[in-house]
């Protein structure tokens, strides 16, 4: 699960986030402004991350 701030959600832009944590390669998602409106409405979205090391994640979203 990846929590996004209240302020993100509200600016309601596409923001790209780093998901790398503690791995060896890098991985990030991108929240588009449509689902920052749904977190709007108190919904979890999924997005999939980019490609790293040959394989993607499907990452629940909500905001904090």
């Amino acid at each position: 699960v990846m929590m996004v701030s209240k302020d993100d959600v509200t600016a309601g832009v596409d923001k790209t986030y780093d998901i790398t944590g503690t791995a060896s390669h890098s991985h990030s998602v991108t929240i588009t402004a449509a689902l920052f409106a749904k977190l709007a409405s108190n919904m979890s979205v999924m997005a999939t991350s980019t490609l790293g090391n040959g394989h993607t994640h499907d990452i629940t979203v909500v905001c904090v």
